[in-house]
């Protein structure tokens, strides 16, 4: 009978199931199904728990990297809005985009639902979206400006102006209706492409004229009053555009040469109030009376009429001009044909 290999003084009644080795009952393990002794059953034991924390470990990564996965899908997925009875629009609208990405058609009208609604993030990232793939955005400036009773009117020019690129006077109503809408800055860009694509048109250069004027932007306004003036030098309009654009800009010597050249072309307009303004800013105040003279004899019925008369005595009584320095009371201007006022006394 072989012997155990631990206690030699005692049979063995097994063999260990992992190294082969004789044992008796005494050196038999519980611990493990197979037969073992007791030093393959703490090896067995240890391997159990490795196994164990190798496990633990992986599920911790798995999750981990699931967890970082939502997270990063979060970080880019487009934002949910609530376009409320509109969004299925908006979802059939985004499928034909998908299908056509340059259908201009499509694009108009998504944005017009997106911006609606008040998405501005959504029409941010679908016009980035359009632009990278298929080039510049079709013009359709009520996207961006609330044209509000004047929206119908804005969209019928403009899509009659997309047939027709070059009708003039199409475009002289459209910048018309953006200008008195207030988009200022929308009217020089859609005539800025007329006349880039069509040629030059005094007649919207009116319009760009007064959009400059009202933005503050006078060397602009200028610009467009010079490029009028060399398409007509005897229209006194426009050297008086000009004029005011001068003065607004606070040069008052090139205003000064301005409003005189009305005054040859039309010697009967109301341009010498604009004349008396100019010189008295310029320091040469008392060159001012002339010009008011004259302007109460050809328009004594002027409901103005007093304010000139004040103004001239006013600048009649300084001492530079040759005055007292007190202001006499105005004389009575006789009411009657046109020209045939009588002013105050030189």
């Amino acid at each position: 009978m072989t012997p155990c290999a631990t206690h030699p003084d005692r049979p063995a009644e097994a063999m260990c199931f992992s190294c082969a080795t004789p044992i008796c009952s005494a050196c038999t393990s519980t611990q493990t199904v197979e037969v073992s002794c007791h030093a393959c059953a703490l090896k067995q034991a240890a391997a159990r728990r490795r196994s164990t924390t190798w496990k633990v470990l992986g599920s911790s990564a798995l999750a981990a990297a699931v967890i970082a996965t939502v997270v990063a899908f979060a970080a880019t997925a487009e934002p949910s809005f609530d376009y409320g009875v509109k969004e299925w629009e908006v979802k059939r609208l985004r499928g034909e985009l998908d299908k056509q990405p340059c259908s201009q058609d499509a694009l108009v009208a998504l944005l017009e639902l997106m911006s609606e609604a008040g998405d501005r993030a959504g029409v941010d990232k679908v016009t980035a979206a359009f632009t990278s793939t298929c080039g510049a955005l079709p013009w359709a400036p009520w996207l961006s400006y609330d044209y509000g009773a004047s929206l119908a009117k804005v969209k019928g020019l403009a899509q009659a102006l997309e047939r027709e690129p070059c009708d003039k006077g199409r475009l002289v109503q459209l910048l018309d209706t953006m200008v008195g809408a207030g988009d200022y800055r929308g009217t020089l860009t859609r005539a800025d492409a007329f006349f880039a694509k069509c040629g030059d048109l005094p007649r919207a250069r009116w319009l760009t004229y007064e959009a400059h004027k009202r933005l503050s932007e006078y060397d602009g306004a200028i610009v467009e009053a010079t490029k009028l003036i060399e398409s007509d030098r005897y229209d006194r309009d426009f050297w008086w555009w000009r004029g005011n654009a001068y003065s607004l800009k606070g040069e008052h010597d090139k205003a000064l040469a301005d409003f005189q050249q009305v005054q040859l072309l039309c010697p009967t307009c109301r341009v010498r109030w604009q004349l008396a303004d100019t010189l008295e800013k310029l320091g040469r105040p008392c060159e001012g009376i002339a010009p008011l003279h004259e302007a109460i004899a050809q328009n004594p019925d002027a409901n103005d009429i007093g304010d000139v008369v004040r103004r001239l005595l006013l600048l009649k009584a300084r001492p530079e001009c040759g005055g007292s320095g007190a202001i006499p009371a105005p004389e009575p201007v006789r009411r009657g044909k046109r020209g045939a006022g009588k002013p105050p006394a030189p």
